[in-house]
């Protein structure tokens, strides 16, 4: 997935980002549910890291979308 710049997604309300991603990333990334992940690791995350995420299953869509049941961080 290409780097996103900050210029891209300023201003945005969640729906606008959501929108604005899909029109440009559609297809490129995951969409992760992280209703199950430890609220101290969803604390910590931030564009650009790379997580290695179990799931407990996976749907496939545009992008790809699943529950995540663990993640850990593999690299800040």
């Amino acid at each position: 997935m290409p780097e996103i710049t900050k210029e891209e997604i300023m201003g945005k309300n969640p729906d606008g980002l959501e929108a604005y991603l899909r029109k440009s990333y559609d297809g490129e990334a995951y969409a992760i549910h992280l209703s199950e992940v430890d609220e101290i690791i969803k604390s910590s995350l931030h564009i650009g890291q790379k997580v290695i995420v179990t799931y407990d299953w996976i749907y496939i869509t545009g992008p790809p979308s699943g529950t995540a049941l663990k993640m850990r961080i593999v690299e800040e």
